[in-house]
């Protein structure tokens, strides 16, 4: 009986090192494609560029938005939007707009408040949540870890960067979806815009 037990431990033990010992760095994650980091790079040049860009009275103005509620009818709105549609028009990104967490969780959809794109979105639409998100709302400039395509199948990378009021308070992060043609390639490196 003794011996039986013991078998089952060492089997249990065996299965045991089986699960657990894989996920213990024995793995490397998965580098991205050199042509597509060229491209997350680019985004995020950009993405940081612009940001420091509209640091400081654009970004008072963006602060004024948010707590004023009036989205859309904001006195200067247009003028905000057309902003951002003139550096989507420099930099040949398909679009380029400014985010904001709608509540205290920055774990959670992101309000747009602005879209450049030459047929900007609603105000208020939601984003789904990404982890490159919270990363520049905490002050940092970070590209998504994949492409994504859109529903016409265009390919793009994006990368997202803080932007800050005259404070040195961060009131939006500014996004950058550059077009990536590169990644279809790496099908496996392409994610669904749902």
């Amino acid at each position: 009986m003794k011996k039986g037990l013991r078998l089952i431990y060492i089997l249990f033990a065996l299965l045991l090192a089986a699960v657990i010992l894989p996920g213990c760095g024995g793995e490397e994650e998965e580098q991205m494609p050199e042509e597509i980091s060229i491209v997350a790079a680019k985004a995020a040049t950009l993405s940081e560029m612009y940001a420091d860009r509209l640091s400081g009275e654009w970004g008072d103005m963006h602060a004024l938005l948010i707590e004023s509620k009036e989205g859309g009818d904001f006195p200067g709105f247009s003028e905000m939007q057309a902003v951002l549609i003139e550096l989507a028009k420099e930099s040949s990104a398909a679009r380029i707009y400014t985010m904001y967490p709608p509540g205290p969780k920055v774990i959670a959809p992101y309000l747009i408040t602005f879209d450049g794109s030459l047929s900007p979105g609603v105000y208020g639409t939601l984003f789904e949540w990404e982890p490159a998100f919270t990363i520049a709302w905490e002050g940092e400039t970070e590209s998504l870890d994949h492409a994504w395509t859109n529903a016409r199948g265009d390919i793009f990378i994006s990368a997202y960067s803080p932007v800050y009021d005259s404070e040195g308070n961060i009131t939006a992060i500014l996004g950058v979806d550059y077009p990536a043609p590169e990644a279809a390639l790496y099908p496996e490196w392409i994610e669904d815009d749902e």
